[in-house]
């Protein structure tokens, strides 16, 4: 799938995968931004092994920054391509640090996982922080993909999430 042909209709985008598809089909919906200027959030996994996963499935990750909630809090590494926050449950900081990096001109914001967030935060606060960026987004004209893991306990808030991004879309391999 394109999803940069996807974009150019709509801003923001809900992805969601079942947990089998969901690292061959994200690998997929990332070599779209090979070499774009993006920001690529992650929940799950700690930026260098993001980065180097990244760059053996042919993606070129040279102007992409990393927001890198995963590892914890190291010291700031505000000179290289990525930002380490202190855990998935500082919203605040985590919005703070968006909203900084939307201003200097992304194309692209790519958020791994939407889902994650819940194991850190209630329904209700993931469900706000969500809008927060999606209006970030939306003022700095940034093009935003939100990934998501469908399964039963996650169903509520894909469903929430989809109803504030334009278009919500179920990843399907064969």
């Amino acid at each position: 799938m394109n999803i940069r042909k996807e974009l150019l209709k709509n801003n923001v985008i809900l992805l969601s995968f079942s947990d089998a598809d969901y690292k061959k089909g994200s690998m997929g919906i990332l070599k779209n931004f090979s070499g774009q200027k993006a920001i690529y959030v992650s929940l799950a996994v700690s930026f260098p092994s993001i980065d180097t996963k990244l760059k053996k499935n042919g993606i070129n990750t040279e102007k992409m920054h990393f927001i890198d909630v995963a590892s914890g809090k190291v010291k700031d590494q505000k000179g290289a391509r990525c930002y380490h926050l202190s855990s998935a449950s500082a919203l605040t900081e985590l919005s703070i640090v968006i909203g900084d990096l939307l201003k200097e001109g992304y194309t692209y914001l790519v958020f791994d996982s939407v889902t994650n967030l819940m194991i850190y935060n209630n329904p209700s606060r993931t469900k706000k922080f969500v809008i927060d960026i999606v209006k970030k987004m939306r003022s700095a004209k940034t093009k935003g993909i939100y990934f998501a893991l469908r399964s039963n306990v996650t169903e509520n808030i894909i469903k929430a999430v989809g109803a504030f991004v334009d278009k919500s879309i179920q990843i399907k391999l064969k």
